[in-house]
């Protein structure tokens, strides 16, 4: 799988509306590791990301 292909199927399955991505698809838990790995793959914009 692409990078690119990686970011969209993260964005659609993991990213929820406040903001923040869930630890699998309809998963309503949040660990630091998924933040994590979105910033890395440059999912989250730099406008965006948060301190944990």
């Amino acid at each position: 799988m692409g990078r690119l292909a990686n970011k969209v199927s993260i964005i659609t399955g993991a990213a929820s509306t406040n903001g923040l991505y869930q630890d699998g698809p309809g998963v309503d838990e949040y660990s630091r590791h998924c933040q994590v790995f979105a910033i890395l793959i440059d999912t989250i914009d730099k406008e965006r990301r948060l301190v944990f």
